[in-house]
């Protein structure tokens, strides 16, 4: 075969194989951009009424799921406390927030769904209070002393009381909102809007099991953290509502909310670790938000007799 056959040859060959190239990637393409829409479709067509807001929102499971969920965690958050009467104190807080909760629901006819439970972690190292999914509640026993004690301000009962009104209200808020669900929804929206870049990775199908593409998941972890930074904030400010709303319903003076952000972000100074500023975000203008509530509920004359 002379040379100019054989270059004939291997140019033929490297035309098809551009053709096969082109028509693979098209058809990559055109999978990824299915998936994609098909990740959007799921995600939007996910909306439910909140039983006690009346919003629709966007969930990935029920509220039935959500008690199921959220009682199947409560067993692996840790030892609870032995202190009896500090955790009387949390649940007996608690309890006073969420019968008025129900009170005002009953005149709306919005029943609350969820079983609250309130419980005190023995944690005298970490600063924090977290809500599970479906109304369980915990407050660690390293925050509960700070609320307890600050030497900046007055340490009455009434004031211990009312701060500690203020962080389970807060946390009643994302119950009642249904953040945890909200942001289950978006994860999966986001891997799944991701996942359709996998059809892109070159690498056998075995590699693509065991381990995603870098660039992939790097990806989708930036707007994982991005969406839920952004949204995190925006649930802050809605938890603070229901914890001023609640507070003032039960009597607790809803000030005593922005002195609990004070004695945190005063502590986030010292050596000790601030884990409930880094699991709750803080607006820029959050103690703005609360005084704004506060106004407003003391001139529907709902801070008329307060603790």
């Amino acid at each position: 075969m002379s040379y100019s056959q054989k270059n004939r040859i291997a140019r033929q060959v490297s035309r098809n194989r551009s053709q096969v190239n082109a028509q693979r990637f098209r058809l990559r393409l055109l999978i990824c951009c299915g998936v994609m829409i098909m990740s959007a479709i799921s995600f939007y067509g996910k909306g439910q009424i909140n039983p006690v807001t009346g919003k629709t929102q966007r969930v990935d499971m029920t509220v039935e799921e959500e008690i199921t969920l959220g009682l199947q965690s409560a067993t692996s958050m840790g030892p609870l406390s032995n202190n009896r009467q500090a955790t009387a104190h949390v649940k007996r807080i608690g309890r006073q927030l969420i019968a008025k909760l129900n009170e005002t629901n009953k005149n709306v006819n919005r029943p609350t769904p969820y079983p609250f439970q309130f419980h005190l972690l023995d944690a005298p190292q970490t600063v924090n209070a977290f809500a599970l999914p479906g109304g369980q509640i915990f407050v660690t026993t390293g925050l509960y002393r700070q609320l307890e004690h600050n030497r900046y301000m007055s340490n009455t009962q009434t004031d211990f009381d009312g701060r500690l009104a203020g962080v389970l209200g807060h946390e009643i808020g994302h119950v009642i909102e249904r953040h945890a669900a909200q942001r289950l929804a978006k994860s999966n929206f986001i891997q799944g809007a991701f996942s359709g870049f996998d059809v892109f990775d070159e690498s056998n199908s075995m590699n693509r099991i065991n381990s995603q593409t870098r660039g992939t998941k790097m990806a989708a972890d930036a707007a994982d953290w991005f969406i839920n930074l952004q949204y995190s904030r925006a649930d802050e400010l809605a938890s603070d509502g229901w914890g001023v709303q609640l507070m003032a319903k039960a009597g607790y003076n809803p000030t005593h909310m922005i002195e609990v952000i004070d004695i945190l972000e005063s502590s986030a100074s010292g050596s000790q670790p601030i884990e409930f500023l880094s699991t709750h975000p803080r607006p820029p203008n959050r103690r703005q938000y609360i005084e704004n509530i506060i106004l407003e509920n003391s001139l529907s004359g709902t801070l008329n007799k307060l603790r």
